[in-house]
């Protein structure tokens, strides 16, 4: 397990300090620290989260958002749309939701199952807009 303190520290060190996401169960212990350390702002859902975090960025920030692969679809609209096209980096965390007893640790980007629909959705989406994943 990684230690979150440790973890969100080094994250203010390379320059993230405002974060947006979803409530998540997986992602609290992060979630927690942004609310106590840094910038946080909650979202209604995944598109408002990748758009949230894109503002911050406009204004000077470096963004991380965090949401829940359930809901990833949701922000493919404001991804291909808005930081595609202005190329507006964000620093994304993406908790594994579903049947984790079925992923191949070969066969996991952005965190979620190649082998789903949503998980071959992405992995085109990232391919072809040369974002890189895991």
């Amino acid at each position: 397990m990684i230690n979150t303190r440790i973890f969100g520290a080094e994250l203010q060190k390379a320059g993230f300090t405002f974060f947006s996401g979803v409530p998540c169960s997986y992602l609290k212990s992060l979630i927690n620290y942004a609310i106590n350390n840094c910038e946080y702002v909650a979202a209604a859902n995944e598109g408002d989260v990748v758009a949230i975090a894109s503002g911050a960025f406009v204004g000077g920030k470096k963004a991380v958002v965090l949401m829940q692969n359930s809901g990833l679809t949701n922000a493919i609209s404001p991804l291909s749309s808005l930081t595609y096209p202005f190329r507006i980096p964000l620093l994304g965390f993406v908790s594994l939701r579903g049947e984790f007893w079925r992923i191949s640790i070969l066969r996991i980007t952005s965190l979620f199952s190649l082998s789903s629909k949503k998980g071959r959705l992405m992995k085109k989406f990232c391919t072809n807009k040369n974002t890189p994943f895991i």
